[in-house]
């Protein structure tokens, strides 16, 4: 019988990757779009922009403080991510994994959400562990998990190496909500 304590517990186990041979299947998607906060159209900072170079070199498996925007000063990260001002938005991964990213205004700026709230809010969502019930979200229901290879995951082991920040697009699925692009 295993325990809490015992040594083959989840709590005691070391972290494994996913099965290589595992079957990765979208989960159905069940969101309803927010209405939007603010009157009229809502454009993202430039240099959150997805464009075929992103004007941001980030590694989100490292602190958003490693983020560096090309051809900035040092003061970009905090420009507001967006005209007009919004205090929370919505970045949507469904391609990759099923949880949207909530952004709020952090304290520097309680009326504003910043291009540095930006890679905080995704930073932490992407190292989040992943949870039993999370990974046969993204794995088929008849994965192996008995040897919990979920356990000591983040989120960011599921995205399949690609962890460079290439920016945001707008998205279809809400008025203030955005796609995710990233690279290997």
């Amino acid at each position: 019988m295993v325990t809490e304590n015992s040594p083959n517990s989840p709590i005691h186990s070391s972290p494994q990757h996913p099965p290589p041979s595992g079957v990765r299947h979208r989960p159905p998607r069940h969101h309803i779009p927010l209405p939007p906060t603010v009157p009229g159209h809502v454009e993202l900072n430039p240099l959150l922009m997805s464009r075929h170079e992103a004007l941001i070199r980030y590694n989100l498996g490292a602190p958003p403080t490693t983020a560096s925007a090309f051809g900035n000063n040092d003061r970009w990260m905090l420009e507001a991510a967006t005209r007009p001002n919004l205090r929370s938005m919505t970045i949507d991964m469904s391609d990759l994994i099923p949880w949207p990213i909530i952004v709020h205004a952090s304290n520097i700026n309680p009326l504003v959400v910043t291009v540095g709230d930006v890679f905080a809010a995704v930073h932490d969502a992407l190292h989040t562990l992943v949870t039993e019930h999370e990974y046969r979200l993204v794995w088929l229901p008849n994965a192996v998990v008995g040897n919990r290879y979920w356990n000591g995951m983040r989120r960011l082991d599921l995205l399949n190496g690609r962890h460079w920040w290439a920016g945001l697009s707008k998205s279809q699925e809400g008025p203030e909500m955005w796609n995710l692009h990233l690279q290997r």
